[in-house]
């Protein structure tokens, strides 16, 4: 009778080691969303909502950056008018966001930006792809 209880108990182990790398499989997966607070973005941070007070926010933290993209490469570069949907054009290299800015506004984390014509352009940094674009002044 020992021996069975004993037996009893190591098949009870096991099972309840399977079931937890299972259920640690499926939340490294992303499968369990409850369990996965941290969402997947397999193309990029979701579209951006911007309150008039973030962009004054943006505004303000950029605008001290020296970071104005070249002359010359305005002219050799330069699509005719950015637009939001519109690739940044090649050549063009768009900087992170400042420190202190992406912690006023969190959701700025994975985007990166351009100053080009008089206009900050906020770029997805992973599809480079023009997502907001607020005047310079």
């Amino acid at each position: 009778m020992q021996t069975f209880v004993h037996r009893l108990a190591i098949v009870g182990a096991i099972a309840g080691c399977i079931v937890t790398a299972v259920s640690a499989g499926a939340i490294a997966q992303g499968t369990e969303s409850a369990a996965n607070p941290v969402p997947d973005y397999p193309s990029g941070p979701p579209p951006l909502q911007l309150s008039d007070a973030q962009r004054a926010q943006i505004r303000a933290a950029v605008n001290q950056e020296n970071t104005d993209v070249n002359d010359d490469i305005k002219k050799l570069k330069s699509p005719a008018d950015p637009a939001v949907g519109a690739k940044l054009a090649k050549g063009l290299q768009a900087h992170p966001l400042p420190r202190p800015l992406i912690y006023e506004v969190p959701v700025l984390k994975e985007y990166t930006y351009l100053k080009y014509q008089d206009q900050i352009l906020i770029v997805n940094s992973i599809t480079q792809e023009i997502v907001e674009i607020i005047p310079q002044k």
